[in-house]
């Protein structure tokens, strides 16, 4: 399956999609290889994934927290890949939100 390209190029929402990859890869190739392959792998579609790295690092900023890109990007695949308590999310936002609440986030350091 094939969640990563973007079909439409006068759709907005790929448009939206186009801009957020930009945002976070446009400088991080190895960051955007093992995205694209989380994302070809999971369940979820590219919208989710974006949807849940624009989550996870806003709840670091609430945080006052930093974790770089590709460790953000392994924590959203640990996420994708367990349901805590067998619960089935219907988002990956949502599923990354309760493995935050459950597990937090080691990996991430504190801003001073």
């Amino acid at each position: 399956m094939n969640n990563f390209h973007p079909q439409d190029p006068k759709d907005p929402q790929d448009e939206t999609i186009r801009q957020k990859i930009d945002h976070y890869f446009a400088f991080d190739k190895p960051a955007l290889e093992t995205f694209i392959v989380y994302v070809d792998e999971s369940n979820f579609s590219l919208v989710d994934w974006l949807g849940s790295l624009d989550f996870l690092r806003n709840w670091l900023f609430k945080q006052h927290l930093e974790l770089g890109l590709i460790d953000s990007i392994e924590y959203l695949h640990c996420a994708s890949k367990i349901a805590p308590n067998g619960q089935s999310l219907s988002t990956l936002a949502r599923l990354t939100e309760e493995f935050l609440e459950l597990y937090g986030c080691e990996r991430a350091t504190k801003i001073e």
